[in-house]
């Protein structure tokens, strides 16, 4: 049996702000919706967002990828309906209908 759902990650930064992106969105992944993945890719390839994401996404076995950003979250539950459309549908399943940016003031609140 193969792995049936894969979370990949892009996460190519070095600078404090993105690095504790990463640690809360990581930590978010492992208490919040580990039983929705099998393995998890992260990538940090130099080369820009898009080289790590597509190297993170050729080495994940999964039939089902979640492509996440190394800073973003999609409420759990949203998740769970879309890993299940995707297992049925023909093609990508987004599971958000807009972004909202946090200012960096925003971002220390979330982190203290």
């Amino acid at each position: 049996m193969g792995t049936d759902v894969s979370l990949v990650v892009a996460f190519g930064g070095s600078d404090e702000a993105r690095c504790l992106a990463w640690e809360y969105a990581r930590d978010w992944w492992f208490q919040e919706a580990a039983d929705l993945w099998d393995e998890i890719v992260v990538n940090d390839q130099p080369g820009g967002r898009a080289d790590a994401l597509n190297v993170a996404v050729g080495d994940a076995c999964g039939d089902v990828i979640i492509q996440a950003d190394a800073d973003s979250l999609v409420p759990a539950d949203t998740l769970r309906t879309a890993v299940a459309l995707a297992r049925t549908a023909d093609g990508l399943v987004v599971p958000h209908s807009r972004y909202l940016y946090l200012t960096k003031a925003a971002t220390a609140l979330v982190h203290a």
